[in-house]
């Protein structure tokens, strides 16, 4: 039986390599089998494997002053924008208590909440085999100290002026793969990036209906600092591009009116 009290996440790639621990963890292996039928008899005549094994990796985290994970998706992101994102530097390597394999960055989440610790959700699409065996301990711990966990003490939003206070912060990027295989191989020739999009949410204390508002439009080109509980930069999120979705106020007795503003952005 394997027991874990430490689940490490060894992530290397062309622009950042690091350590994590996760808080939890999935591996889902598709084995793409397909059955075949002969007219007449009611059971297969033969089973086969039409392409190589697909997995998803998914697993939450801290995210530390060393995390290079973030680093990946907006490395992504910054070259399809840019028109200059080269493939090659994809897929990323990554070890996961471990089984190792490549993969594709699929989608990263996180929120920022009041006096929290901030954790991250990730997803990330291999299309080959994986390799390694089940480790119930990590053989390497060099993560930073406590102190260099993400916090939503200091975490700061700029460019959304004064005239709001931003209660709470909800961020995700979805990448989608599109894996192209030739007739006859089971491992795709190409991945191609197929599309991407961007959301932002944030919980404010005032409302106004009008989108073109000063106010609340400022929040389409602001940056989000994500620090330490001792104020060092681990990422900073940038909402320029976007547009605004979606205002939706609530109000409830003895609580401030609340607002919450949705932005999105594709690519």
């Amino acid at each position: 039986m394997k027991y874990f009290n430490e689940c490490e996440v060894v992530f290397n790639s062309r622009f950042g390599s690091g350590v994590v621990l996760a808080q939890n963890a999935s591996i889902g292996v598709n084995r793409s089998i397909n059955s075949t039928y002969v007219i007449g008899r009611q059971n297969s005549s033969q089973m086969f494997k039409t392409k190589a094994d697909e997995t998803n990796i998914d697993f939450t985290y801290f995210p530390n002053i060393s995390d290079p994970i973030y680093k990946a998706f907006d490395y992504i992101k910054t070259g399809v924008f840019s028109n200059s994102f080269p493939e090659t530097n994809i897929p990323v390597q990554l070890v996961l208590a471990g089984v190792t394999g490549s993969f594709y960055p699929s989608r990263y989440s996180l929120t920022v909440n009041p006096n929290s610790r901030i954790q991250a959700s990730v997803s990330l699409s291999s299309f080959s085999n994986l390799s390694g065996s089940l480790n119930d301990k990590a053989s390497v711990n060099n993560l930073a100290s406590g102190s260099g966990i993400a916090h939503s003490w200091n975490a700061k939003v700029s460019g959304t002026a004064a005239a709001y206070n931003v209660l709470d912060f909800n961020y995700g990027i979805s990448i989608n793969w599109n894996p192209i295989y030739s007739v006859g191989q089971q491992r795709p020739r190409q991945v191609d990036l197929s599309a991407g999009e961007e959301t932002f949410d944030f919980t404010v204390e005032n409302f106004n209906s009008n989108f073109s508002n000063t106010d609340l439009s400022t929040a389409e080109n602001a940056k989000i600092n994500i620090t330490t509980f001792g104020n060092q930069s681990i990422m900073i999120i940038n909402t320029s591009g976007s547009k605004i979705d979606s205002s939706n106020m609530s109000i409830n007795i003895d609580d401030f009116a609340k607002n919450k503003i949705s932005l999105k952005r594709s690519f």
